[in-house]
């Protein structure tokens, strides 16, 4: 579980409570019709705007904000280092049998053992690629027309009570509350997009970056692998992917 999106989440929930119990009942920033206005549009615009399919299947991304485990990236160039290593000494289909869950690195180990040349490797791993890098972007996307469609519903919802308001302002009584749940629609449409669409779209967003570096590390390790080159230039040139803050060298052996 990623327990800064936990924390960040929690933290702003309970300090929009704090803020409201010290300064007013929580009752007064509960409205029905408010909510109904700044989700229920917001989702609906959404629909319009991507595939039911694409709506359903982000769900699933948006869970990698609180349970994903990040990869290791200095692993994997490890793991390619040993790789070349069982190259050098049994050959490259000995790789068939070498265990991974990673289903890119098994690919293209499978390619490298099956005699497949460098060209094919690279188009192969990086048609994979890209269309990991458009299912991340969809969900992406969802979450930052979610963070636009929230605000601008907040807006529509505060149009509907002053309209309302200006039915009745005959009852001067009634402008007061009449304003305080106007403008509830537009609070609750930044609070979303504030608090949890924009923040998501924003991690999914990092969450996707170390994909691709994962992924690029894959490609061109493959390549490398391809190319029967020296385990340590190929260590030194896959540690150039990764920032020099995280990377770990091995013996290169």
């Amino acid at each position: 579980m990623d327990l800064g999106t936990v924390i960040g989440i929690a933290s702003g929930i309970i300090l929009l409570l704090a803020s409201i119990l010290m300064n007013a009942g929580l009752s007064n920033f509960i409205d029905i019709p408010s909510l109904l206005v700044v989700v229920g549009g917001s989702a609906a615009a959404i629909l319009i705007s991507f595939s039911l399919k694409d709506t359903l299947n982000t769900i699933a991304v948006i869970k990698k904000v609180f349970f994903h485990q990040e990869s290791d990236v200095n692993k994997i160039v490890q793991d390619f280092v040993g790789f070349a290593a069982i190259i050098r000494k049994d050959g490259p289909q000995k790789l068939e049998k070498v265990p991974t869950d990673d289903p890119l690195i098994k690919k293209a180990l499978q390619l490298i053992a099956d005699g497949a040349s460098e060209e094919n490797i690279d188009q192969i791993l990086t048609i994979e690629k890209d269309a990991m890098y458009d299912r991340h972007s969809i969900g992406r996307e969802l979450m930052e027309a979610a963070g636009d469609y929230l605000p601008a519903f907040g807006m529509i919802g505060t149009m509907i009570g002053l309209v309302v308001m200006l039915l009745n302002l005959d009852d001067p009584s009634t402008i007061g509350p009449s304003m305080s749940v106007a403008l509830i629609t537009t609070f609750y449409g930044a609070v979303f997009a504030n608090l949890f669409a924009i923040p998501i779209a924003k991690k999914l967003e990092q969450r996707s970056k170390g994909e691709m570096l994962n992924l690029d590390l894959v490609i061109q390790g493959a390549i490398a692998l391809r190319k029967a080159e020296n385990p340590r230039v190929m260590e030194e040139k896959l540690l150039g992917y990764i920032h020099p803050s995280l990377r770990v060298a091995g013996d290169g052996k």
